[in-house]
């Protein structure tokens, strides 16, 4: 399985595995009483079995 990190403020698309903000690490800031987020994509799992 492969991951990546993308920015919450980056776009994501279903057919694009690259992207600029991509990481291998969440690195969240926000102001006090905000929120944080990200994009965690996930790639390589297996499809279940019907």
């Amino acid at each position: 399985m492969n991951y990546q990190v993308v920015s919450a403020a980056e776009f994501t698309y279903p057919d694009i595995k690259e992207y600029k903000s991509s990481s291998r690490e969440i690195n969240l800031c926000s102001a006090r009483g905000s929120y944080a987020g990200c994009h965690i994509l996930l790639d390589g799992l297996r499809s279940p079995e019907i």
